[in-house]
């Protein structure tokens, strides 16, 4: 491969990079839990900060518990993507999407991955505010 076509790609990547990176911190994916860090190596806390500023975007919150049919539901989207040729990080942005953004990344994330969730006084997750383009809702 000759040197400019190498180059092209280069920048073809970092803008596809970033293009994702912009989504997952306007989606208010969380830094606190490593979301971030794992899945985008050497992004800085104070770039994902200033990127966020840029964007207006609301800073992330804390993910919620879900009810196991809703957990069940979101392993159920998840097992449906297909896993190739889409980057683990475009997956996350397909399942969010499927889920018409009633809940967070950072809840996704934490639902795949298992981790230590905090949640309300009932545990259920409150995403129940409407969203702005009239998307509908993974059923509860």
């Amino acid at each position: 491969m000759n040197t400019l076509a190498h180059a092209c790609e280069q920048i073809e990547r970092q803008c596809w990079e970033e293009a994702l990176l912009q989504y997952f911190v306007g989606s208010q994916a969380s830094t606190t839990m490593m979301m971030i860090q794992a899945l985008f190596r050497g992004v800085t806390r104070s770039r994902i900060e200033r990127m966020r500023r840029d964007l207006d975007a609301s800073p992330p919150t804390k993910p919620c518990m879900l009810s196991d049919d809703q957990a069940t539901r979101v392993f159920d989207i998840w097992s449906d993507l297909p896993s190739v040729p889409l980057d683990l990080r475009e997956r996350y942005v397909e399942l969010h999407q499927r889920c018409a953004g009633r809940f967070t990344l950072a809840t996704l994330f934490a639902v795949l991955n298992v981790g230590d969730v905090p949640h309300g006084p009932n545990g259920a997750c409150d995403r129940t505010r409407p969203r702005p383009d009239g998307a509908t809702h993974v059923s509860d």
